[in-house]
């Protein structure tokens, strides 16, 4: 890994006791062979049809200005992931007759795939916007990309497990838009996975569009899920940003707002990727959570500046008993 990669993917480093500057944990980290950093990136809900579609069809490329050709942004990560509305499928006319139907080109798999996004979420009330055939094809699309996907209905389908620089990870989608209750066997299903030592980042479909706040009920499902074993719980649907939470020293974060879609208004146009940082060492695993607040314009996310990020970041985390006003990342 290269300075500027390890930058991207960790920027500052806080905890309770003190800020590490980066150059010099570099310089350290880089001369243990025993030190090995897995950063994995996350987005929430992504729609490449209706006016985003378009846009593409005319030469725009949603990733532009996060990921351009001068941004090293997306090279730090192992492995990025987002939610993904809609099913990639060629089929126009066996597809539900509702007010919001989408439905994306066989070509967005390719396109994923080509702008660094590793795994994919289908777990969403959109997934059968073309019924069973639409969702069959967009595993089959995706997979030939050679994209992971994760989040099918059935929960031994619902996950995939991937081993990156010695930590095994389980990735693991749910839906709770369609049907509200959490079905008993994904609670087993994490603990089975945690007993077996493996890290259980959850992405789970949730809550009320534009809504500001967690519902109570998403509140004790993402307790829940921390008690039965995840590591990380990765909220979204809302399409607007909601709070996070430390539940048992575990990030809940119950919306990340929009990623790529063509929604209008402030709120809508605002969300945030989460980074998380691993470092596997001898004996012990040091986590950190990094947010990285963007505005989307046109349908294209770009990062806040460092000024207007630092802004968002004593907002959003000024609950978190481990975060001082040092920046957008937090240890723990």
């Amino acid at each position: 890994m290269s300075l500027n990669q390890y930058f991207a993917s960790n920027r500052t480093i806080y905890s309770k006791e003190k800020s590490i500057d980066l150059a010099e944990r570099f310089i350290l980290d880089s001369t243990s062979k025993k030190v090995e950093f897995v950063s994995i990136l996350n987005f929430g809900d992504s729609m490449f049809g209706r006016n985003v579609g378009g846009a593409m069809a005319n030469g725009s490329n949603p990733f532009e200005l996060i990921n351009s050709a001068t941004s090293t942004f997306f090279n730090g990560f192992d492995a990025i992931l987002l939610n993904l509305e809609g099913p990639i499928t060629a089929s126009t006319t066996n597809c539900q007759a509702k007010a919001y139907s989408f439905r994306f080109e066989p070509s967005i798999a390719e396109f994923l795939n080509d702008n660094k996004i590793t795994a994919v979420n289908i777990a969403n009330n959109h997934t059968f916007d073309c019924y069973e055939k639409g969702q069959v094809d967009t595993k089959k699309y995706l997979l030939g990309a050679n994209l992971e996907v994760f989040g099918d209905s059935a929960p031994e389908k619902s996950y995939f497990i991937k081993k990156i620089k010695g930590i095994e990870f389980a990735f693991l989608g749910i839906d709770l838009t369609i049907n509200y209750n959490l079905k008993p066997e994904i609670l087993t299903l994490i603990k089975q996975l945690y007993g077996e030592g493996k890290l259980v980042v959850v992405h789970i479909h949730w809550g009320e569009e534009y809504r500001t706040t967690p519902t109570p009920y998403q509140i004790l499902i993402g307790h829940k899920l921390i008690d039965a074993g995840a590591e990380v719980v990765i909220g979204h649907h809302p399409h607007i940003i909601e709070p996070m939470e430390m539940y048992k020293d575990k990030p809940i974060f119950y919306s990340l707002g929009n990623f790529i879609f063509d929604q209008i208004g402030e709120a809508e146009n605002s969300g945030f990727g989460v980074g998380l940082s691993y470092q596997n060492g001898a004996s012990t695993t040091v986590k950190t959570i990094t947010i990285h607040p963007y505005k989307i314009f046109k349908h294209r996310p770009q990062l806040l500046n460092e000024m207007d990020s630092t802004k968002f970041c004593q907002k959003f985390l000024s609950e978190i008993s481990d975060y001082h006003d040092l920046g957008c990342s937090v240890t723990f």
